[in-house]
């Protein structure tokens, strides 16, 4: 039986007729006719028609005209049925297949079709292979390239907040997706850069761009950067930013680390705030530069983040008792916002006292055994830093044995000297001791005692009679014999007698023993035993022996004494039995001699004395004190002394030292340890005088000599220049520096060790000169505003001391001065770099203009020690203003209230017009000019006024 077909719908019959072509050539030839389809995507291609052929065929660029390029079309069945393909060829003749012939592919299975590319020229090929199925018609692309210039350029770029003058820098990347190598370059403009501004990108390569926006002002700035490319189209980025100004604020404007123990460190930490909605970058410069700083600011630079804190440490280290400091420190940005941070401090000496002012050993006999009497000093470090000290100018076995002579004071502690007194000859003995201690002022001690034997008995000397010859040396009359004060004592006893007005009596002194002025008792340490100023003096007062052999007496060495007093002086000299730092053997017998041991002075006469070294034992250094011991001659005996005549004997010592090391030997290794490497001294006067003490400490085990030389100038000085330090001892440095001129001072001290070139040691001392002077700020003028006849007005001026030198000021008004102006402060102290807001206040008492020029009378402070009293500087202020009449009317000038109701109020405005340039003070009053005459007796309107 034959099969008959089956009728389905037509659409589905026309569909079955357009999915399978192969069934007839009509239906192919037919459908060629209306064209290929759409193309599909892959993914498509699968859904739709269950063959997979990849994306298609492309050719990239490097293919040249005239060559052959084949490449394989893959077709897969991706469905579960077996299918046949057709396909067509492409139209174009650039791309050639095999003869068209009908594909069996079953399930999974794929088959290969080689696509030849020829082409003629360089130009773009597009085409597509046309297949069929069951399922209906599809195409697959096959491309050909040609190289293209293609780049990827950022469209905008915001920099966003940015700070004046400051940089902000950005990246961005370009890149060239093209085959051909492209050249790019950028113009942009302000304040806008991009760097590179010019470059070459290989295929497929991206290169980074910084572009960087630094705003000169706080505005918004819009920019339009081009990027030049050969034969494309260029392209156009926008770039934007907004520059705005920081601002750094401080929690404290001035920094007062208060009082500082030399040698302390205070630290002080404030905090750094930014409120704007920037970053701040910051560097902090010191403004003054004449000194070496004495703050340390931390950091010295930075970055505020916005709306944001830091903090900022402030460490202050003194190095010099004394010195006020006030330093200025500018915190800038570079957006130009400047703030001041203002920084002050004071170094102060350690709190050190004596447990007495004196030692008063009374009368001691000469007898043997050898009696010797003892005495305990007591020390008290009232600070809480160790104190180094030394008694100056002391010998272990001299008249007065101290021991120790140096150490250490601990932190709140106390320490002891022991003081023995054991005269071997009778009479008044009498030193005053210098107490040196590390950064403060030294203080004295007068050790006094009376020798004497059943033979020769002197007159007990008493510490008024030490006071007494102090009080005379003030006033110069210390050269006076006993005679001269004798016939002293005697016309004034006549004066009151007679009933005369007596010669004006002694000053009786102050306590001279721990409240001793700093000035005075430096003066003294530096006088020393050879000031052509005292009574009596040495020619020289140090005594180098050099090199010398025990085996032998070296050359000895002479040393004249003057007497400059009206008195015949009895000398005697100490010396010690034997050298306390050396070994056994230098301590049995003395290392030194002097003949002649005893001598007579005439009045204003000198004396010579010879000086032997006698060293007992080799490689040692020797320097010991020799005491000469001189009073005058009726001293002796209390026989020939009344209380008027009393006077208490001189004690001066001469430094003798030497070594027994040989010439061409090496002497002990040196551990030294100098307290100070660089000393600034505070500010002083031109012609004074200032003082600091510092510690030079030996760490080795062996002692160690030292010798400073001078300064060539004389500006500094240092004592002692020589000496020897015990090992593990501390020698104590007095440093004096007199600036002759307003100037800085510096010089390079060196200290030799040793006596080897090779083991120094460089103190810098650093100084300046300075004279009173105040800066008045405008030049001196201070211009008033124009004020009313009867009123006041004010105005302000700054003072500042343009140097480290405390200064006083006090204005002088006189004169018309005194009736126009007021000021305040009318005076005051200005200590170094200190500022000052003067106000003046101008009362014109006529209309007419006023030019008044007020002297201010600056002097240096005088120093509480008793320094000398300083030149008077007058500097001028002018001073302008105007005095005016003022000028006031009322609109209206007349109120009319008209008729109003009895017990209510009424307001009217009255406008007060001030029509003349000055400010005008008023008030207004009520005055009656008419009475109704229904008015009561008592009776009236209440009339107020309110502003």
């Amino acid at each position: 039986r034959s099969r008959l077909p089956t009728l389905r719908p037509a659409g589905l019959m026309v569909a079955m007729k357009l999915s399978d072509p192969a069934l007839t050539g009509t239906a192919s030839a037919a459908f060629t006719s209306i064209g290929p389809p759409s193309p599909l995507t892959r993914a498509q291609r699968v859904r739709r028609f269950g063959v997979d052929c990849g994306e298609g065929l492309e050719w990239a660029a490097g293919w040249e005209p005239g060559g052959e390029y084949v490449k394989q079309l893959v077709v897969k069945n991706v469905t579960t049925k077996a299918m046949k393909l057709r396909y067509k060829l492409p139209k174009s003749k650039y791309f050639s297949m095999a003869f068209p012939e009908t594909v069996q592919l079953m399930p999974g299975l794929s088959h290969s079709m080689p696509v030849s590319f020829r082409p003629i020229k360089l130009e773009e090929y597009d085409d597509c292979v046309q297949f069929w199925n069951e399922k209906g018609s599809f195409v697959v692309p096959v491309r050909a390239w040609i190289p293209k210039v293609s780049t990827c350029v950022p469209e905008s770029l915001d920099f966003g907040f940015c700070p004046v003058k400051e940089t902000a820098v950005k990246t961005f990347a370009i890149s060239n997706p093209g085959e051909v190598p492209v050249s790019f370059s950028w113009t942009c403009d302000g304040p806008f850069t991009l760097t590179p501004s010019v470059g070459t990108l290989a295929p497929g390569a991206a290169a980074s761009i910084t572009a960087r926006f630094m705003p000169k002002d706080a505005s918004v700035s819009v920019a339009q950067c081009v990027c030049d490319i050969p034969e494309h189209q260029p392209h156009v980025m926008r770039v934007g930013g907004i520059g705005k100004y920081p601002f750094l604020s401080s929690s404290v404007e001035i920094v007062d680390c208060g009082s500082v123990l030399t040698g302390a460190v205070a630290r002080t930490e404030f905090k750094l705030s930014n409120k704007s909605l920037v970053y701040a970058r910051f560097t902090i410069a010191r403004r003054e530069r004449d000194v070496a700083p004495a703050f340390s600011l931390t950091p010295t630079s930075g970055v505020v983040p916005p709306d944001g804190d830091l903090m900022l440490s402030l460490v202050y280290h003194p190095t010099a008792t004394g010195t006020y400091t006030r330093e200025h420190y500018d915190v800038s940005t570079p957006g130009g916002n400047v703030l001041t941070i203002e920084a002050v401090g004071e170094a102060v000496g350690p709190v050190v006292e004596l447990s007495k002012a004196s030692v008063n050993f009374g009368d001691v006999p000469i007898e043997l055994p050898r009696r010797t009497v003892g005495r305990v000093l007591e020390i008290f470090n009232r600070s809480a830093v160790p104190v180094p000290f030394q008694l100056h100018g002391v010998e272990p076995n001299g008249i007065f044995a101290v021991s120790p002579t140096s150490g250490v004071l601990p932190a709140g502690l106390s320490g002891f000297v022991n003081l023995h007194f054991s005269p071997d000859e009778p009479g008044n003995y009498y030193k005053r001791v210098h107490v040196l201690f590390a950064n403060r002022a030294p203080l004295v001690i007068d050790v006094l005692g009376t020798g004497y034997t059943d033979k020769r008995r002197p007159m007990t000397l008493a510490l008024k009679d030490v006071r007494g010859y102090l009080a005379r040396e003030r006033r110069g009359l210390h050269l006076l014999s006993p005679e001269d004060l004798e016939a002293r004592a005697a016309a004034r006893r006549e004066a009151v007698a007679s009933g005369q007005e007596p010669e004006e009596e002694e000053e009786v002194a102050r306590d001279d023993g721990a409240a001793a002025a700093e000035r005075e008792v430096m003066q003294a340490v530096f006088r020393g035993s050879s000031s052509a100023e005292s009574a009596l003096h040495f020619d020289e007062e140090y005594l180098d022996f050099g090199a010398c052999s025990r085996l032998r007496v070296g050359e000895p060495r002479t040393v004249r004494l003057f007497n400059r007093t009206s008195g015949k002086l009895v000398v005697y000299w100490v010396v010690p039995g034997g050298y306390a730092d050396g070994g056994a053997r230098d301590k049995e017998g003395p290392a030194f001699s002097v003949s002649p041991a005893t001598a007579e002075l005439l009045p204003h006469s000198s004396a010579t004395f010879r000086v032997q070294f006698r060293p007992r034992s080799d490689q040692q250094y020797f320097c010991q004190r020799l005491e000469c011991v001189a009073s005058f001659k009726s001293m002796r005996s209390f026989r020939l002394v009344t209380p008027d005549s009393m006077t208490p004997p001189w004690t001066l010592a001469l430094t003798a030292h030497g070594h027994t090391f040989p010439a061409v030997g090496e002497q002990f290794a040196s551990k030294p340890r100098l307290s100070h490497r660089t000393l600034t001294f505070p500010a002083c006067h031109a012609g004074d005088t200032t003082y600091q003490t510092i510690s030079l400490a030996n760490e080795g085990d062996t002692p160690m000599h030292f010798a400073i030389a001078p300064d060539p100038a004389g500006i500094f000085a240092v004592v002692p220049p020589i000496g020897v330090v015990p090992p593990g001892a501390i020698q104590m440095l007095a440093l004096r520096f007199s600036p002759r001129e307003v100037a800085p001072y510096q010089c390079s001290l060196c200290i030799v060790l040793n006596h080897s070139p090779a083991s120094q040691l460089r103190l810098q001392l650093l100084g300046a000169g300075a004279r009173a002077s105040l800066h008045m700020a405008h030049g001196g003028r201070l211009f008033m505003p124009t004020t009313c006849v009867g009123a006041s007005s004010r105005a302000s001026i700054r003072l500042t001391n343009p140097s480290r030198l405390p200064i006083a000021y006090e204005w002088d008004l006189t004169g018309r001065g005194d009736e126009l102006l007021a000021v305040s402060p009318a005076a005051g102290v200005l200590q170094g770099h200190e500022s000052v807001d003067a106000v003046w206040t101008f009362a014109p008492t006529s209309p007419t203009q006023h030019l008044l020029k007020v002297p201010c009378l600056v002097s240096a402070l005088d120093d509480a020690g008793g320094g000398a009293s300083h030149d008077i500087v007058r500097q001028l202020l002018t001073v302008s203003g105007a005095g005016s009449s003022g000028n006031i009317r009322a609109e209206p000038e007349m109120l009319h209230f008209g008729p109003v109701l009895v017990g209510q109020s009424h307001r009217r405005q009255l406008a007060l017009v001030n029509s003349s340039a000055v400010d005008l003070f008023y008030e207004v009053t009520f005055e009656r000019t008419a009475n109704s005459a229904m008015e009561e007796p008592g009776e009236g309107e209440r009339v107020g006024c309110s502003k």
